[in-house]
């Protein structure tokens, strides 16, 4: 009782475990041929059949065509059979025809008689972790096809290589397994305490990822962009590092050849250019700056020359202008000299319109003087005229004065005659007649000398007459010559005022001349001092041009790109 209350005890506990298993697992069981005499849901649900189009159907429904047909199927089932266990990663087909990857075991039931009787088969859906571990083993395929592969145990030996880390190191693989990472670093490196605690870092779990140099066998140096990656075992304790490696030599070879030349350009050595062939990937870059070399050559060469010639110009125009002024200061003190001899000129030139204007006055009176002269000159002849009438007259007066004497004396000589005839009685009377006669003789030399003198004072009055005529026609010349006079005098004050108005208006424009011409002095002064800080300027940018050396087109012309 006791042993049988133990086996239906084990029994129940193993059905217990069995539905257990029906319900947390896809279950399907075969018949020994392949077809399916039982399923639960959580089969149909994976695969998306219904129970009845599963039942009675063979198992190579979940599969591919072609796999169905391949004799590793018909090998499958015969293992079966035998009553052997298959367990794995099998590639189904679902319902929809989307491919369904099954974690599962299939395990032949023996019969009473001890053979095969049925085949159960449990799985799990890792469609998605075997998608995932797919594209895992396919990455990692493909790391270890193109990339250099090693890995090492955690302190440093190096446990396999793939054959492109062989490739590049230039090693075969006895000669590098169970040898020391520091194989690869130069002796200087590995003596470092940075690479002790390079490998100190890694086996904590740190990740290293950079550019590394490292030597090959043959000692020469290769440049490699690695990542030290350290793995984790079950137990979250690092036990291996894999390192994946590309070689960057040419990488960095073609980086530092543009590089150098970019320092040299920029030290000013514009004959700097990329001879040697970098990278494919790398000649775009090559030929764009062996371009702009040429170019920024050839802009700095034209600049060197614009500099020079703005350095030569900018000389000329310094001179030029510190020459004009010195012009210019010369011209102002010329223009300041005339513009005081103006001053002076313009004061003599008023003075003499003043004068000019005094004269005419003096003229105008002259010119009336001599008109009343002429007046006084015309009564003067007229005067002499009644003068030379009255001397006529008084010739005529003496004339019959000697007339009278004439007759006085022809009376007296007759009175003496008939005195002397008397005698005696007639001596008073011949006395008297002598007298008479005496009288009338002196009377006729009286009025003989008056005649004479009247004679010749009519001539000198004829003469004064003719002279004060001559005066007259002479001072009427006078006054034509003061009318002529005054009407120079005239003309000559009014163009001595406009000369006067002229000569301010020139007095005004030299002085405005002269306070544009120092204007014109400082501004060219100043002129000059710009012209001398442009020199200078030039002279600086070429002593900056000077720090570029470009290729001389006389020694061969540029390289190549």
């Amino acid at each position: 009782m006791f042993r049988f209350g133990k086996a239906a005890k084990a029994a129940a506990d193993a059905a217990s475990f069995c539905d257990a298993v029906k319900r947390s697992r896809a279950h399907i069981e075969f018949a020994l041929d392949g077809t399916v005499i039982w399923v639960n849901d959580a089969f149909l649900g994976t695969t998306g059949y219904a129970r009845d189009e599963v039942l009675g159907k063979h198992h190579r429904m979940f599969m591919d065509p072609d796999d169905a047909a391949a004799p590793a199927y018909a090998a499958f089932w015969d293992k079966l059979r035998r009553g052997e266990f298959v367990a794995g990663s099998f590639l189904r087909k679902a319902k929809d025809g989307r491919p369904l990857w099954l974690q599962a075991c299939y395990d032949p039931v023996l019969g009473t008689d001890g053979k095969p009787a049925k085949i159960i088969k449990l799985a799990v859906d890792v469609t998605a972790e075997t998608a995932a571990a797919a594209i895992d083993a396919r990455r990692l395929e493909a790391l270890y096809h193109y990339q250099a592969v090693i890995e090492f145990d955690m302190d440093g030996t190096v446990v396999m290589a793939n054959d492109n880390f062989l490739k590049l190191m230039g090693y075969t693989a006895p000669e590098i397994v169970g040898k020391h990472h520091s194989l690869f670093v130069e002796p200087a490196e590995a003596r470092l305490p940075a690479y002790a605690a390079f490998w100190d870092e890694l086996r904590r779990g740190v990740v290293h990822t950079a550019e590394y140099k490292r030597v090959t066998k043959s000692g020469t140096p290769v440049w490699i962009q690695a990542s030290y990656s350290p793995v984790v075992n079950h137990r979250g304790k690092v036990w291996r590092v894999i390192k994946i490696a590309s070689d960057a030599t040419q990488r960095i070879q073609s980086t530092d050849a543009i590089g150098t030349a970019m320092a040299q350009l920029a030290e000013g050595h514009l004959d700097a250019r990329l001879t040697a062939p970098l990278r494919p990937d790398f000649e775009p870059l090559r030929t764009a700056f062996n371009t702009m070399a040429d170019r920024f050559a050839d802009l700095i060469a034209q600049l060197r020359m614009t500099a020079l010639q703005i350095n030569a110009d900018a000389g000329s125009i310094a001179a030029g202008g510190h020459d004009l002024a010195r012009r210019a200061e010369a011209q102002a003190a010329t223009l300041e000299e005339t513009a005081a001899t103006m001053e002076e000129m313009t004061a003599t030139i008023r003075s003499t319109a003043s004068n000019a204007e005094q004269g005419t006055r003096l003229a105008e009176d002259a010119e009336a003087r001599a008109d009343r002269g002429r007046a006084v000159v015309r009564n003067a002849i007229a005067a002499m005229g009644a003068i030379e009438e009255s001397s006529t007259k008084i010739s005529e007066i003496t004339a019959v004065i000697n007339a009278i004497s004439f007759q006085t004396n022809l009376l007296a000589l007759n009175a003496a005659v008939e005195a002397a005839r008397a005698g005696d009685a007639g001596k008073g009377f011949a006395v008297v007649a002598a007298e008479v006669r005496t009288l009338a003789q002196r009377s006729s030399e009286a009025a003989s000398d008056i005649g004479k003198l009247i004679a010749e004072s009519t001539g000198k009055v004829r003469e004064g007459a003719q002279l004060v005529t001559s005066s007259g026609d002479a001072l009427e010349e006078i006054m034509k010559s003061v009318n002529a006079l005054s009407d120079r005098i005239k003309e000559i004050s009014q163009a001595t005022k406009e000369q006067s108005n002229g000569v301010t208006e020139i007095s005004t424009g030299i002085a405005d001349l002269d306070s544009i011409t120092q204007q014109n002095s400082s501004l060219a002064e100043s002129n000059a001092g710009t012209a001398g800080a442009l020199e200078a300027q030039a002279r600086r940018l070429t002593e900056l041009i000077a720090f570029f050396r470009v290729v001389e087109q006389g020694r061969g012309g540029r390289r190549a790109a």
